[in-house]
């Protein structure tokens, strides 16, 4: 919170949160490498699931950027961004707000 207060409200209609002191609204991911995103949250942690799978069994190769894209439904540009975001997150410094939210204890 900006303000540093911890009353807060919920917006339903705009499906967000707000500060009922200072009037800052914000959603769940505002903070996150995934502020920006147009994709849903639940699509990010499917794919972050697959995406740790896969560096899981196939730790020489990445997971390729058209099997990214087909897994998720996005185009080539989404998906290559997304593989961008899921290794600054899951690698070694990264925030790991993906890993901690699908209970991943070591490092992609």
């Amino acid at each position: 919170m900006k303000c540093g207060s911890m009353d807060v409200g919920h917006l339903a209609l705009r499906k967000t949160y707000h500060c009922r002191n200072c009037r800052y609204q914000f959603t769940v991911l505002t903070g996150t490498s995934l502020r920006s995103s147009k994709l849903s949250a639940q699509l990010w942690f499917e794919t972050a699931a697959e995406y740790i799978g896969w560096r899981a069994t196939n730790s020489q190769h990445d997971f390729g950027i058209h099997a990214l894209a087909a897994f998720m439904g996005v185009a080539y540009p989404t998906a290559f961004r997304v593989r961008k975001i899921l290794k600054q997150d899951l690698g070694p410094g990264g925030p790991r707000l993906l890993a901690k939210c699908i209970c991943c204890s070591s490092q992609v």
